[in-house]
């Protein structure tokens, strides 16, 4: 593997804006100084040239955007877009994909690093010219201080591509199994750009809420599913993803636990017809049990 290190640009090469990107970055980021250049590093060495890279501000306090812009003189590919107040992942994520010029559309979060220089080539020629709206790929994560491999996906049979059903989306059929175990999230994904948005703007923005900081991005991830008709998964190794850094776009807590598993039932109730309603009322009594919120809560 072709990983990123100390900020090094592998392949000495001229980076060109194009107005029709294939790919669009999306990577919202929080006082990301330490991380942020092995994230761009990692993409810039990719061998596909013709992608834009959407950096979301995420009014940070540190030196972020400082070095942000010199690699920006060297990459006119890369464009910042900033918020005038801290608004968390979804915010974030979600204006950057509304600004997205690319077909297609990845997020990856600022501590994060793409692993081999031709994963955007495999995944994008994954698409099989544009069929599919949704590619998952796998990724490594550091899950007890360790890289391990993390699966991303849910459990279908890997040799054949499956077609969604829009009111069902690509979740456990088993309703009585809590959704958040099945790891259905935004990134490890490369989606098209007109069907993120098309979610985005389903969702609304009023639901853009600065203090849901967990499952915001499997909320967003069940909504494209609504919307996308058919998904592949290739089992290629493309990232490798950092869970709870402080240089995310809000920091997890237990009043973010709580609002995150509210919120994603709340859209599992709006966007399912209810076909998931037993799962969110298993997370709301699950998160009663660990005692994360009272019966006069309740």
């Amino acid at each position: 593997m072709e990983i990123c290190k100390a900020g090094a640009l592998i392949n000495n090469k001229k980076f060109i804006e194009t107005s029709n990107p294939k790919i669009s970055v999306v990577i919202p980021t929080y006082n990301a100084e330490k991380t942020i250049n092995s994230t761009l590093r990692s993409i810039q060495n990719q061998n596909m040239i013709d992608i834009e890279i959407i950096i979301v501000n995420d009014f940070s306090t540190d030196n972020s955007v400082q070095i942000i812009k010199e690699m920006q003189k060297e990459d006119p590919r890369i464009k910042i877009i900033h918020n005038s107040k801290n608004m968390g992942m979804l915010y974030s994520r979600s204006i950057g994909v509304l600004n997205s010029k690319g077909k297609f559309v990845t997020s990856i979060d600022s501590d994060d690093f793409y692993s081999n220089s031709d994963i955007f080539d495999i995944i994008y020629g994954e698409t099989e010219n544009e069929y599919y709206d949704i590619i998952s790929f796998k990724a490594f994560a550091n899950l007890g201080g360790k890289f391990k491999e993390f699966e991303n996906t849910v459990k279908v049979d890997k040799s054949k591509p499956i077609v969604l059903q829009p009111e069902l989306g690509i979740f456990s059929t088993n309703i009585n199994m809590p959704l958040y175990k099945n790891n259905i999230l935004i990134w490890g994904k490369l989606i098209k750009t007109k069907i993120y948005q098309e979610a985005i703007n389903t969702m609304g923005k009023e639901r853009y809420s600065y203090y849901i900081n967990w499952a915001e991005d499997t909320s967003m991830f069940f909504v494209i599913c609504q919307i996308a008709q058919s998904y592949k998964f290739i089992d290629v190794f493309g990232m490798f993803h950092i869970f709870y850094s402080e240089s995310a776009s809000s920091i997890l807590s237990k009043n973010g636990l709580v609002f995150g598993h509210i919120f994603l039932s709340d859209i599992l109730f709006d966007f399912s017809r209810n076909k998931y309603k037993n799962s969110a009322v298993y997370m709301l009594k699950d998160l009663r049990k660990r005692e994360f919120f009272s019966l006069s809560d309740e």
